[in-house]
Formats: structure tokens, C-alpha cells, sequence
């Protein structure tokens, strides 16, 4: 039972490690490519809130509850944001 206890651990410490850096290669390749969004000191606040409110839900997700999965940071790109 701890055998099989131990070897599930291990194996969901390998999936959150191939999901951080999938999720790290992903926002380099978005940095890469001009996708991402400038904060000023007007708009910093509002940045804040956002990673609150995601970082709260993320934990609501952890316990069980249902919340959107959607990371703060996944806005228009500036490209995006100009063409509209």
C-alpha cells in the first residue's frame, strides 16, 4: 500500500513538472512573439486584482470547487489590442 501510495506521488510530482515547463515554454514562446501586456502605474492595480482573484480561484479548483482555470496574465496580446 505505501509501495503504491509513493510511486503516485511520484508520478504526479512528473506530470506537475512536465506541466511547468510546458507552461513555461508556452509563455516564453508568447514573450517571444510580442504577445503580452505593458502595466503603467494606472493599470497595475487593476493586474493585482486580477492574479488575486485567479490565485484565489486556483485554490477554490485545489480544494474541489469548480472556477475558471483561465490564468490572469491570458489577455489580448498587444498585437491583439491594437487591431481592435
Amino acid at each position: 500500500m505505501i509501495d503504491r501510495l509513493e510511486h503516485t506521488e511520484s508520478e504526479l510530482q512528473k506530470l506537475k513538472l512536465e506541466i511547468l515547463q510546458r507552461d513555461i515554454a508556452i509563455a516564453s514562446e508568447r514573450l517571444k512573439n510580442g504577445e503580452y501586456t505593458e502595466y503603467d502605474d494606472e493599470s497595475l492595480p487593476s493586474l493585482l486584482e486580477n492574479i488575486k482573484a485567479w490565485g484565489q480561484g486556483k485554490q477554490q479548483f485545489i480544494d474541489g470547487e469548480t472556477v475558471s482555470a483561465a490564468p490572469p496574465l491570458a489577455q489580448l496580446s498587444r498585437r491583439e489590442q491594437e487591431a481592435n
